[in-house]
């Protein structure tokens, strides 16, 4: 029933929980999965020019942005050898920018059959400004997505 399920992880007690249920549903259907994190980096505005809005990183957000690049694949690393000891194919994605339009953009890309979330991250401050991952992944996804609480 599922090929392929893609889990969005962000080192959250929620995400956790979500990754256990798309092992289980993977063991279960023989489906691979999509390991997904994204980085959310910051960047400094630097002005706008001719071609639109330019956005640039500079001294500490980029030594801050390459510290969570590098957390985001330890944390993928960790998963890839939590699914392999149970037999199940796992793909690492790592990507940088916004989480629910990449979570989106990557289950299209990947022609996932489940998006798997959780229903809080670690970003709460962030959330409450721009709305829940969880609830723009839900309404935006091609395919079904399951929130895990």
């Amino acid at each position: 029933m599922f090929r392929k399920i893609l889990v969005a992880v962000d080192g959250s007690e929620y995400s956790e929980k979500a990754a256990s249920y798309a092992l289980a549903i993977a063991e279960k259907f023989g489906s691979e999965v999509v390991v997904l994190h994204v980085v959310t980096t910051p960047f400094f505005f630097v002005g706008i020019g001719n071609a639109g809005v330019a956005i640039a990183e500079y001294g500490t957000a980029k030594l801050l942005a390459e510290e969570l690049e590098n957390a985001g694949k330890k944390l993928l690393e960790e998963y890839e050898v939590k699914f392999k000891e149970v037999g199940v194919k796992a793909h690492l994605v790592l990507k940088r920018g916004n989480p629910p339009t990449a979570i989106i953009e990557t289950a299209k890309e990947e022609e996932c059959d489940l998006v798997i979330v959780g229903s809080r991250g670690l970003g709460d401050v962030k959330r409450f400004l721009l709305g829940s991952v969880s609830d723009k992944v839900s309404r935006h996804a091609h395919c079904p997505v399951l929130i895990v609480r």
